[in-house]
């Protein structure tokens, strides 16, 4: 006897975990901040149940936390789960260039370039959210030409949190210049086909990422 198809996840849900991930990502949810179904319902216009959902998902991209008997909140995180969370997309990274570079395209080349371009103009402008994107989308293009997509479903759900640290605040290393311009030296490596380059190139990159963000960062990252 075949199975009856599981419960369709309401379109709401999804619509729930946007909004509520995006006013996390932003700040307007600071870490801490108590995630009642009954308010969050009020604000969205719609039931309890597609927040309830809404969170769950959340809590497995690492974005809130809940406790028995107290209820859902924003998580704060720590300078451990930064250095985690850029530590392991390094190493993923460092698989997706080893396994990108040999099929490399010149059109591949040229969707990268224009990213660092964007992210390049982004800084100019001082727009902190648009030069987290364009960083996340380039490093992210390297993932996709992985072609892996199971490298590339554990990557994203790793950028969820690293946009968090890229948007944290007026010193935010997202339009730092020389921390951007860092993205040009890693493409001019992918472009020559240089693999042992390129990793090394992106280690870097990754290393001083993280330092630059827990010296600068305005963000309230509790201890370990």
């Amino acid at each position: 006897m075949a199975k009856s198809p599981g419960k369709p996840k309401s379109p709401l849900m999804f619509q729930a975990r946007e909004q509520i991930r995006e006013a996390i990502i932003s700040g307007r949810l600071a870490p801490g901040t108590h995630l009642k179904e009954t308010r969050l319902a009020g604000e969205l216009g719609i039931s309890r149940l597609p927040i309830r959902e809404a969170l769950r998902l959340l809590e497995k991209e690492g974005l809130v936390e809940s406790h028995p008997y107290r209820g859902t909140f924003v998580k704060r995180l720590t300078r451990k789960d930064a250095v985690e969370v850029f530590t392991v997309r390094g190493v993923i990274e460092e698989l997706a260039l080893k396994l990108m570079i040999p099929r490399v395209t010149p059109e591949m080349i040229e969707v990268l370039r224009q990213a660092v371009s964007d992210m390049e103009a982004a800084e100019k402008d001082g727009d902190l959210t648009a030069s987290a994107d364009k960083d996340l989308e380039f490093h992210r293009l390297i993932c996709e030409f992985a072609d892996n997509e199971r490298l590339l479903a554990v990557w994203d759900t790793l950028a969820l949190q690293s946009k968090i640290f890229l948007c944290m605040g007026k010193s935010g290393f997202g339009v730092d210049t020389v921390y951007v311009r860092t993205h040009s030296s890693l493409l001019k490596a992918i472009e020559a086909g240089d693999a042992e380059i390129a990793v090394s190139h992106l280690k870097i990159h990754i290393s001083d990422g993280i330092e630059y963000l827990l010296a600068h960062s305005c963000y309230d990252l509790a201890p370990e």
